[in-house]
């Protein structure tokens, strides 16, 4: 999906770049949708050194013929791609900044298309798939994986990480999980914080509560973390969402799905297929060839979609609560996590790496 100058090059011979792809080198000009001449500067790089831009779903050169004849296809066009992200929301049919896409996947991602540019700290701007708009992205660290890691770490060691029916007694517990909270920055934070050294945190424990507690509470964790990240989107766009469109792994748990819509305050429509990033890089592909007139015109044709799960509302005020008081925890533990982090790297693990590791 996502087009280097190196990738083209490889494919076309031409040394091209697509304009949503571009911006991850740290020289792009967003904005202009150009190369950034103080940027280049900086680098000591001159303009004609760089690859030629293109905008998504558009021809970048045609393919090479030893690769054609290697393939056995005809010398096709190369298009024009994007980004894991930008890609789903294409996929998802979320082009208008009032529907959001949300992929509960091993990390958590979740962003809205835009008509204008904005920069702001709490999340990525990117180039669309849409031509002129943006997409404002958000980015958790720690979704299905925090997940798998708990039924890894602290599950039946006989299952191999494998879904444990017994905490199925997860749905059966109230929300806020009597008074344990969890902040789920296992694999560190990105949006809204971008702190490297940050650690996940668990406040509150009893003797009452159990396994099944501390899973709903990485489950109502995420969700609080992405009601917080899409306060952030909404505020960048001015547009109130009216709802998300879901996919990945994290869509196939009901307590999951159910937990998301409660604190998002939001419904949540799932994608019937099941490759939605490709979806809407194929969707780029066909735009492209004309056999619709537009990207937004193939995105209304092909997106389908399953089940939508209505939030309960008086558990979206419930949830607020409780997740006013999950959000002191971040600045509170900002120092501690800075001081493990200087301890971890004055004293570290001696534990001798694992098989996994080594691989």
């Amino acid at each position: 999906m996502e087009v280097h100058g190196y990738i083209a090059w490889n494919l076309t011979g031409k040394c091209v770049t697509s304009q949503a792809a571009a911006d991850s080198l740290g020289l792009f000009d967003i904005r202009k949708r150009d190369w950034a001449d103080e940027l280049l500067e900086i680098a000591r790089v001159k303009c004609e050194q760089m690859s030629e831009l293109v905008p998504p779903a558009q021809p970048m050169g045609t393919l090479k013929s030893v690769l054609a004849n290697q393939w056995g296809i005809a010398q096709v066009s190369v298009i024009a791609g994007l980004g894991y992200g930008q890609a789903v929301g294409i996929g998802a049919a979320a082009v208008t900044p009032d529907v959001g896409f949300l992929n509960l996947g091993t990390t958590v991602n979740a962003g809205v298309e835009s008509p204008i540019y904005k920069y702001d700290s709490t999340f990525r701007t990117h180039v669309s798939g849409i031509p002129g708009n943006y997409v404002f992205e958000v980015l958790q660290s720690s979704g299905s994986y925090l997940v798998g890691w708990f039924r890894e770490a602290l599950g039946d060691p006989e299952l191999l990480g494998e879904p444990d029916p017994k905490l199925a007694a997860a749905a059966e517990i109230s929300p806020g999980c009597e008074g344990l909270i969890t902040l789920p920055y296992w694999n560190a934070v990105q949006s809204p914080y971008w702190y490297s050294v940050a650690r996940g945190a668990v406040v509150g424990w009893r003797g009452s509560h159990s396994r099944a507690h501390m899973y709903r509470s990485i489950l109502e964790s995420i969700g609080y973390e992405t009601r917080l990240n899409l306060n952030f989107i909404e505020a960048g766009t001015g547009v109130k969402l009216s709802g998300l469109r879901a996919m990945g792994g994290g869509t196939r748990s009901p307590l999951w799905r159910q937990i998301m819509a409660d604190c998002t305050g939001l419904p949540i429509t799932l994608c019937a297929q099941d490759e939605i990033s490709a979806l809407g890089a194929a969707l780029l592909a066909m735009a492209a060839t004309e056999a619709y007139p537009d990207v937004a015109t193939a995105v209304a044709q092909m997106a389908q979609y399953g089940e939508t799960i209505e939030p309960d509302m008086k558990m979206h005020e419930r949830y607020c609560e409780i997740a006013a008081i999950q959000r002191e925890l971040y600045p509170k533990l900002t120092d501690t996590f800075e001081k493990l982090y200087n301890l971890n790297q004055k004293y570290p693990s001696t534990r001798p790496e694992s098989p996994k590791a080594e691989i």
